[in-house]
């Protein structure tokens, strides 16, 4: 729920606001490769929300970065 919260926040207009960011902040082994970062049982759940999200609201995959993997 606090990731649903932080991009309701983050897409929220406010005056003189141009761009608003969401930080998550994901634990993983010093020696994780990207690649294992993206694949994680951890970063999928935050991508299934953000995607969960987006069916609700366009503006999120005009701004979600296309390259990260689906």
């Amino acid at each position: 729920m606090d990731i649903v919260q932080a991009v309701g926040r983050a897409l929220r207009p406010a005056a003189g606001k141009k761009m608003g960011y969401v930080i998550v902040p994901i634990l993983h082994d010093a020696d994780a490769k990207p690649k294992d970062i993206f694949e994680s049982e951890d970063f999928q759940e935050i991508l299934t929300t953000l995607r969960a999200l987006a069916a609700n609201d366009d503006r999120i995959i005009r701004i979600f970065p296309s390259h990260l993997p689906r």
